[in-house]
């Protein structure tokens, strides 16, 4: 619960949204010039590359998001606010 709170402090923060900008761009901004590339495996190596910095970029943000939500769900459900049980004792 600690850590989504420290995440959600830091999400706030004027160099989060420079990481967040970089990501993004990582994101969805950035091809393979074919160009560059002397050979075709060169083109599909750097292209795996550019794909997995893709999907690690999107995860990365994903996560971040996941747990600001499960700290707030954490801290409802401490508070008393969070779902009731179908189960009861």
């Amino acid at each position: 619960m600690q850590k989504g709170f420290a995440l959600e402090e830091m999400v706030f923060t004027e160099g989060w949204k420079v990481v967040m900008q970089f990501l993004e761009d990582r994101m969805y901004h950035t091809w393979i010039d074919p160009r560059e590339c002397e050979t075709d495996d060169d083109f599909l190596r750097r292209e795996y590359n550019l794909f997995y910095a893709r999907e690690a970029a999107k995860e990365l943000i994903t996560d971040i998001n996941e747990l600001i939500a499960q700290a707030h769900e954490l801290e409802d459900i401490r508070k008393g606010n969070g779902p009731e049980s179908p189960m009861k004792i």
